[in-house]
């Protein structure tokens, strides 16, 4: 029997954590000729992206765990 992933607001937030960052890193590394997507203080971004990630998918996160299957760490593996 699979496991069902809860998606409850923590997850959201740390998932929002990662985006934040990785647009951090990229901008770093690449310089600004790309500009960076999330333009206010690290804090609100994580907030309101957490938020609308949960809009969209709702509090249970039930159509993410198809996204995980497809597109989750060992979906290069299948």
């Amino acid at each position: 029997m699979s496991e069902q992933k809860k998606y409850d607001k923590q997850y959201f937030l740390d998932l929002a954590a990662r985006i934040y960052d990785l647009d951090v890193d990229v901008y770093e590394t690449l310089g600004s000729s790309l500009g960076r997507v999330f333009g206010a203080d690290r804090d609100r971004c994580v907030a309101e992206l957490a938020s609308l990630m949960r809009d969209v998918k709702g509090e249970s996160g039930a159509q993410l765990a198809g996204a995980d299957r497809q597109h989750g760490p060992n979906a290069a593996r299948r």
